[in-house]
């Protein structure tokens, strides 16, 4: 154990104290007012802008994000499983903070919300509607549309939290390093991040960070006030769409003054407690047999066609309206999750942090995606 990652031992620049994060602050606030500004100014062109970014990234470069996302689940399974998975994030003698079950549902509250709930129904529709690998009866087509939607929402997406966690974790709790994602960059530049490429980095994780989080409170925000108008006829406009970002928001501001041992964690107890009942109630009522065939015959193929699917490039289009933006969604909110998940996993091992941070939220959205998706 003492001879872990021995380039990585703190130089006296770590014990300065935390960097001043004035600049960082300033810089992005600054990045996100002008593009605020732009999209209310100027919608048309800085819809055409942000669209052929877009557009560039997902079609152009869309292979390397499949490359890149494969990767960090192999990044994961070789830590987990090296000599590298008995560090502890934290001190020799440090214990986890929070138990199992705490644990668990903080990084799943955490790292999911009104996405899977949504989703977990509407994407497998999409997918027995249109999807590209074919089928020939309309079962494997639903078992298929089902396995795609977890595709989407399973390991691939919980291995890039879990390995961002780790690394932030391992020189935050353990080197005693700020709670910066520049930190985890220590190895390759060096006492840099406390200057300007540090403070670039963190600029950048800020920036991802809002909008990975601004993607899902817009999508959630159209999603009740759609629902809220499909059952009550309420209409949709955009005032009704600010009120309800304004509520959540509100809502979870309370829940973070609050503090992370209060109120987040009733919130997330909460969550989890209700997707547990919501779960075994669909899965009674809506069809016991159907639902425990398709969760077998899912499992089974997901496993086998695991790396195929991890590369496979056979329909560019439709991967870069599916696959490719939710790769691009979820690195985007790894840096948010990430220092989520390592905030809450002192005391953790590695490998505690890669296996069960990646397979417990994971194997759950599986179970969720299968009953609502079958049902």
């Amino acid at each position: 154990m003492a001879q872990e990652a021995k380039s990585a031992v703190a130089s006296p620049s770590h014990q300065h104290g935390q960097k001043d994060s004035r600049t960082v602050l300033i810089a992005s606030v600054i990045i996100v007012v002008a593009f605020c500004f732009a999209g209310a100014v100027f919608p048309d062109a800085t819809s055409t802008a942000v669209y052929a970014v877009n557009s560039f990234l997902t079609h152009e470069v869309g292979w390397l994000y499949l490359i890149m996302v494969a990767f960090f689940v192999a990044f994961a399974v070789f830590m987990a499983f090296s000599r590298y998975g008995r560090i502890r994030l934290g001190k020799d003698n440090d214990v986890p903070e929070y138990n199992n079950f705490q644990w668990f549902a903080l990084l799943f509250g955490g790292g999911i919300g009104i996405g899977l709930v949504f989703w977990g129904v509407a994407e497998p529709m999409y997918h027995i509607q249109s999807n590209p690998l074919g089928a020939t009866t309309d079962v494997e087509t639903a078992r298929n549309a089902v396995r795609i939607a977890f595709m989407h929402e399973g390991v691939h997406c919980w291995a890039l939290f879990a390995v961002c966690g780790m690394a932030l974790g391992y020189f935050v709790y353990r080197k005693d390093m700020p709670f910066l994602m520049s930190s985890a960059f220590y190895p390759l530049i060096g006492d840099r991040i406390y200057g300007p490429i540090g403070k670039a980095i963190d600029v950048i994780a800020v920036f991802a960070t809002i909008f990975g989080i601004t993607t899902s409170l817009g999508l959630a925000a159209l999603q009740i006030s759609g629902g809220l108008n499909y059952i009550y006829g309420m209409g949709i406009d955009p005032f009704k769409t600010c009120v309800i970002i304004a509520i959540i928001t509100a809502i979870f501001t309370i829940a973070t003054v609050a503090g992370l041992e209060k109120m987040m964690a009733k919130v997330v107890n909460a969550k989890v407690y209700l997707s547990i009942a919501f779960l075994v109630f669909f899965l009674v009522f809506a069809g016991f047999l159907y639902i425990m065939q398709t969760m077998t015959d899912v499992f089974g193929t997901y496993v086998a066609t695991f790396v195929q699917q991890s590369f496979w490039m056979g329909d560019p289009e439709w991967l870069s309206s599916w696959t490719i933006f939710y790769w691009g969604w979820w690195i985007a909110w790894a840096t948010f999750c990430g220092q989520f998940f390592a905030r809450v996993s002192k005391g953790r091992t590695v490998r505690e942090m890669l296996v069960a941070g990646t397979l417990l939220p994971a194997g759950f959205s599986f179970i969720w995606m299968v009953i609502y998706g079958a049902a």
